[in-house]
This record gives structure tokens, sequence and C-alpha cells, in this order.
């Protein structure tokens, strides 16, 4: 009897503990920021892109990439890194990043 004490008292203290913590608080969404490929330069530079805080209509980007999205909290360069799956700095279909909550291809 003596060696289940223990046990017993330590799953009474974590009830208890839990019982009377703080309550966790939600936190509003995240705010997102949309950079508008400009159609020109270098895509992994953040200088070739506009931000905008509501999501593209439409782009008129000469190439694949239109735009993608970065939530707060993230950069750019992190972002674009994680889009652009085979790491040539260039975010095409061939990347399979195809998500248009994220990212929008001109196919």
């Amino acid at each position: 009897m003596k060696k289940y004490l223990f046990g017993t008292f330590a799953v009474i203290a974590a009830i208890a503990f839990f019982a009377f913590s703080a309550p966790v608080k939600v936190t509003s969404p995240r705010a997102i920021t949309y950079f508008v490929y400009k159609g020109t330069g270098a895509q992994n530079n953040q200088a070739n892109y506009t931000q905008q805080s509501t999501q593209p209509a439409t782009c008129a980007s000469a190439t694949n990439l239109c735009w993608f999205s970065v939530a707060s909290g993230s950069t750019f360069a992190a972002t674009f890194s994680a889009l652009d799956k085979n790491h040539d700095g260039v975010i095409t279909s061939a990347d399979q990043a195809e998500d248009h909550i994220t990212v929008e291809l001109k196919l």
C-alpha cells in the first residue's frame, strides 16, 4: 500500500496544479502581408515586390509567380525559402507550391 502512496499523491498534485492554472488566451489571427511580384528581376529579392495588406485579385506578372503571402511572425526570406522547394531562387509550378492561400502562380 505504501508503494502506491507516492504515485497517488503525484497524480493528485498534478490535477491540483492544472485545475487552478490561468486560462490560455486565444490570440487574434496573424496579420498577412502579400508580396506581389513586379514581373522583373530575381524572384528571391524582396525589392522586386510590392507589398499590400489585401489578397491580390489578379496578377500582371510576365512569369509564373504572381504573389505570395507572409504571416506576421515570419519574414520574406523564410517564406520564400519554404515555398521554393527545389531551392533554385524561382517559385514555379515545379515547386508544387500552388496553394492559392499562400501563393498564386500564373500558368
